[in-house]
C-alpha cells in the first residue's frame, strides 16, 4: 500500500470515528446560537453561521463516507468534493468581515487560543463549564500559562474566567490552582478574576465560550477529543456574545472564587 493510500485510509478512519460527535456538537452550537438570534436580535448572523455550520457538517459527512468506501475512484471523487467545499467555506466565512475557522483536536484548539490571547489588547473572557478538569497536555498547559501571563502584562487587560462548580477531583485541583494564582495576582489590584458558577446552568455545559477581543471561540469536548469553531467579528463579540457572558458573570449564582466554594 502506498504512503498516500495509507494516509487516506488513516484519515478516513479518524473521520469515521469523529463524525457523530462532530454532527451532534455542531447542531448543539447552532441551537445555542439560535437562542441568541431569538433573545438578542442577532438575525444578521443567523444565515452565514447556519450556512457555515451546514457546510462543515457536509464536510464531515463526506469524510465519513470516505471511510466507508472501498473504491479508489470513490475516494478520489470525495477528495475532490472536500476541496471544493473547503473553498466554499472559506469564501463564505470571509464575506462581510466575518471569518469562521474550524479546529479539530486539542492541540489545534489550544494553539489557536494561545494565538488569540497573545493578539488580544483588551479582554480575555473564558469559561470552563464542565464537571471535569481541563484536557491534559503541553498545549493546554501553554494555554493556561498564557492566560495568566497575559492578565499580569498590563493594567489595561481585562481577564475573567467562569468555572462550573462540580464534584470531580481533577476539577477541584484545577480550581485550587486558579485560586492560588488569583490570590497572588490580585494582591495589589484585581488583575485575574475568577468566578465559580454554583447554580443551575441548563444548556451552558454543552459548550464553552471564549472572547479574545473580537474573536469568539466555541469549543466542545467528548472525553479526550475536542472540536472548536472561532468567529472573528467585533460586532458579534462586543455587542452579542459579551451580553451572554455578562449574564453568567453577573448571575447571583456566580461568586468570586474562594476555598469554601471549591470544597
Amino acid at each position: 500500500m502506498s504512503e498516500k493510500g495509507g494516509i487516506t485510509i488513516k484519515g478516513a478512519s479518524v473521520a469515521k470515528r469523529s463524525f457523530h460527535y462532530i454532527a451532534i456538537t455542531l447542531l448543539t452550537i447552532y441551537l445555542i446560537l439560535a437562542y441568541f438570534v431569538r433573545e438578542l436580535g442577532t438575525e444578521r448572523f443567523e444565515k452565514p453561521f447556519l450556512g457555515s455550520t451546514l457546510l462543515i457538517l457536509l464536510l464531515a459527512a463526506l469524510a465519513h463516507a470516505a471511510g466507508l468506501s472501498r473504491s479508489q475512484r470513490d475516494l478520489e471523487r470525495i477528495e475532490s468534493e472536500l476541496k471544493s467545499i473547503k473553498k466554499s467555506i472559506t469564501s463564505m466565512a470571509e464575506a462581510g468581515n466575518v471569518r469562521v475557522s474550524f479546529y479539530e483536536g486539542r492541540s489545534r484548539i489550544y494553539n489557536a487560543t494561545v494565538s488569540a490571547i497573545l493578539a488580544a489588547n483588551e479582554r480575555v473572557w473564558v469559561t470552563h463549564l464542565r464537571n471535569e478538569e481541563p484536557l491534559p497536555g503541553d498545549a493546554a498547559d501553554r494555554h493556561f500559562k498564557t492566560c495568566r501571563d497575559w492578565a499580569l502584562m498590563s493594567e489595561e487587560h481585562s481577564f475573567r474566567r467562569i468555572i462550573l462548580r462540580g464534584d470531580n477531583e481533577g476539577l477541584k485541583d484545577f480550581c485550587r490552582q486558579d485560586l492560588d494564582f488569583a490570590i497572588k495576582a490580585n494582591a495589589n489590584a484585581p488583575r485575574y478574576l475568577v468566578k465559580i458558577l454554583t447554580g443551575p446552568i441548563h444548556l451552558t455545559e454543552a459548550f464553552n465560550v471564549g472572547i479574545y477581543d473580537d474573536v469568539v471561540f466555541f469549543t466542545h469536548r467528548d472525553v479526550d477529543q475536542a472540536i472548536g469553531i472561532s468567529v472573528q467579528s467585533r460586532k458579534l463579540a462586543d455587542e452579542y456574545i459579551r451580553h451572554y457572558y455578562d449574564r453568567l458573570w453577573n448571575s447571583p449564582s456566580a461568586e468570586l472564587i474562594r476555598a469554601d466554594l471549591i470544597g
